[in-house]
């Protein structure tokens, strides 16, 4: 008895599209990008990517792209060699839908305006490759937010960041010396600073609120602002739910303004 089985291959097709009257460039379902085969629109202001596949960004793809101020992913995972993006000095926009980032260091050598991450989870060591200075990071993710102990983009390189997360997470010394205009945390659920992560920080205004909870360790902004270098720092912590400070969590910290508002428990160390 022979029995056949029919086989389905779904074949899906890269394309590559430019609008002049916009100056934009859409690729689609290539997972792999190259130099020959985007070069003739070098005069692109926006690129933006999509696929259901990883892609990848090969080295000096975008050559000649000097024109080139914003860029959009949107697929699983995008990694970016050193040299993808060396020719785009106008680049000061990106953007990452619900894409993992694996970069090489040093890959975006221009100081940026405006990098946005949407997903399901983040860790702050995707973007330690970054070398140069961001004015605005929006994050954005439906359920951890992690600073990761291993990373220290996030601590000289930026003026403002905004987050909003299930739950965000300070690993321990994760943050050490931060220096920043702005820092605002919106968690649905909990926001929890381990000992030390924000140590010796200078961030002028820090604002945190969580539904649930908000967990300050041991030690965790100890010598916040320590030599006075921000004047006027003002720090707001609101929960819906319990505050818990560990034992001298601003130890020998100079802060102008600290304003707490808890609708459930305070707990002090």
């Amino acid at each position: 008895m022979l029995l056949l089985i029919s086989c389905y291959i779904l074949l899906v097709k890269s394309e590559v599209t430019y609008e002049s009257d916009a100056n934009m460039l859409t690729i689609t379902d290539e997972p792999m990008i190259t130099s020959s085969m985007i070069n003739s629109y070098q005069d692109s202001i926006s690129c933006y990517i999509y696929s259901n596949v990883n892609v990848e960004i090969k080295e000096h793809a975008f050559k000649g792209f000097e024109t080139l101020n914003r860029i959009t992913f949107t697929c699983p995972q995008v990694s970016i060699n050193e040299t993808s993006f060396a020719d785009c000095s106008k680049l000061k926009n990106i953007f990452f839908n619900y894409t993992q980032v694996n970069a090489s260091k040093g890959c975006f050598t221009m100081n940026l305006e405006h990098i946005s991450y949407d997903g399901k989870n983040f860790n702050s060591k995707m973007f330690s490759p970054f070398s140069n200075d961001v004015r605005i990071i929006d994050i954005k993710v439906q359920n951890t937010c992690i600073f990761d102990s291993n990373d220290n983009f996030f601590i000289f390189h930026i003026q403002t960041v905004n987050i909003k997360a299930k739950n965000v997470y300070f690993e321990e010394s994760s943050l050490i010396y931060a220096n920043m205009e702005t820092f605002t945390i919106n968690a649905i659920d909990s926001i929890n600073i381990s000992s030390n992560s924000l140590k010796e920080n200078q961030i002028k205004q820090f604002e945190l609120e969580a539904g649930n909870s908000i967990n300050i360790d041991d030690s965790a902004f100890e010598d916040t602002n320590l030599m006075s270098i921000v004047d006027y720092n003002k720090y707001y912590i609101t929960s819906n739910g319990t505050i818990n400070f560990g034992k001298d969590a601003f130890v020998d910290s100079n802060i102008y303004s600290l304003e707490i508002k808890s609708k459930g428990n305070m707990i002090f160390g």
